[in-house]
């Protein structure tokens, strides 16, 4: 059931599915189409398909190898089950339902959007564009483009609006992964040095610390991390004094504390002061460094969402559990709590998250778009490729069934990720 209005805008209802039409956006889609650097990203599109194309195959080949060879692999596939491939929220157990369809939502009005701007460029007439709605929840876009011209159109052209859509997704995944190692690179331990502890007749003690209190400064540097604090007095000298900034727990203010290193039975100058937590506070300053060196050098850890347990991400909701000895009870921390940022604050996890997930799924929506694989762009852009390529008389048949063939070799190795695994279990 369609219905239209005088505003230019159509509904089409088939429950659960709706459509809405409209051609109210196709003014925007002109406008961006004239921008010169639209027509350059076109082209670069093109030559960006068949290295992401690529990528994606090389990814599903050592898919396929580790599920063939490593028993392991094929246990974990199972344990995970069949909708762990699937990039829907709400049935792949790894993708958070409001951060996942976030993700989804920019991945396909960013695909389509881009094929109906392009469209345009090269002089293709698009029809409507709209959004797709299941039980009234926005699920998806599309952009009508007509069919004939893509059919019958130069190959370049073609080729380009085919292009566009998976390379969109790429250039929003890039902008978003850039964002997200932003605020991991300023990301510092969050517990600060407590104290826990003042040993009596130490300088701590005469000049006041107590426990509760918060270590901020030595000398006016600011620590961050157990391994500062334990860095800066073994460069010190036993009677030698350091001016400590002190957060005290019962004022709430910051105190310029002249504090006396004495040897308090250890033969090294110290303060006088345990710190709480000394063993996470260590754990997650290391961790944060280690984790800021992979993060830039290894973006493959990047394809690990942070709800996978082989991977800890500082955004994750997992949590580490830690004990000094077997008669103390084990303490928990939330992962996200043991790390702030600057600026953001804690509230870095929410923005991290977002900027994950439209990252991971933009990522993942244009790999598989991007392969071969009829009727995604890569298969029709492939198709239109063999077409050319092999003459017009046999040209369309011969493409039909080149493509057709590749497309089974390739939907063929995804349904081995699914079978595979269970093989096993009946030999």
């Amino acid at each position: 059931m369609e219905r239209k209005s005088a505003k230019q805008v159509s509904i089409d209802v088939r429950l659960p599915f709706i459509m809405i039409k409209t051609e109210r956006l196709l003014k925007m889609f002109e406008k961006i189409a004239r921008i010169r650097i639209m027509r350059a990203f076109s082209w670069v599109s093109v030559f960006l398909l068949p290295v992401v194309a690529a990528g994606g195959v090389m990814l599903l080949i050592n898919s396929v190898m580790l599920v063939l060879t490593r028993p392991e692999v094929q246990e974990a596939q199972r344990e995970a089950g069949p909708q762990s491939l699937l990039l829907i929220p709400g049935l792949n157990p790894y993708l958070p339902i409001i951060y996942g369809w976030v993700g989804i939502l920019v991945a396909i009005i960013a695909h389509e959007s881009m094929h109906g701007i392009i469209a345009r460029i090269v002089g293709y007439k698009v029809k409507t564009t709209g959004l797709i709605l299941f039980l009234g929840i926005p699920i998806g876009a599309f952009v009508e483009i007509d069919e004939e011209e893509l059919r019958t159109g130069r190959t370049r052209d073609v080729t380009r609006v085919l292009s566009g859509g998976p390379i969109s997704n790429v250039a929003v995944a890039t902008i978003c992964l850039a964002a997200l190692l932003f605020i991991i690179m300023g990301l510092q331990p969050a517990l600060g040095i407590v104290v826990s502890e003042v040993i009596p007749g130490s300088s701590a003690s005469e000049v006041g610390i107590m426990p509760g209190d918060v270590i901020m400064s030595i000398n006016d540097k600011p620590i961050n991390s157990l391994s500062e604090l334990r860095k800066i007095l073994e460069s010190k000298k036993i009677g030698e004094y350091i001016t400590v900034g002190v957060l005290k727990n019962d004022t709430k203010k910051v105190e310029r504390l002249e504090v006396e290193l004495r040897d308090l039975g250890g033969g090294y100058p110290m303060m006088g002061v345990k710190i709480a937590n000394s063993d996470v506070l260590e754990w997650s300053a290391q961790y944060l460094d280690s984790y800021k060196n992979v993060a830039l050098k290894n973006p493959i850890i990047h394809l690990v969402p942070p709800s996978y347990p082989t991977i800890l991400h500082p955004y994750s909701d997992r949590a580490i559990c830690s004990a000094t000895n077997q008669s103390e009870a084990t303490r928990c921390f939330e992962i996200k709590s043991l790390f702030t940022h600057p600026l953001l604050g804690h509230n870095y996890y929410v923005l991290s998250n977002l900027l994950y997930w439209i990252w991971f799924v933009n990522i993942n929506v244009a790999i598989f778009n991007a392969l071969p694989i009829y009727p995604l762009d890569g298969g029709l852009a492939l198709r239109k490729i063999f077409s050319i390529t092999l003459g017009k008389k046999l040209g369309e048949k011969i493409a039909f069934y080149l493509s057709v063939s590749v497309t089974m070799v390739f939907i063929g190795m995804i349904l081995s990720l699914v079978i595979v695994p269970y093989i096993g279990l009946f030999l």
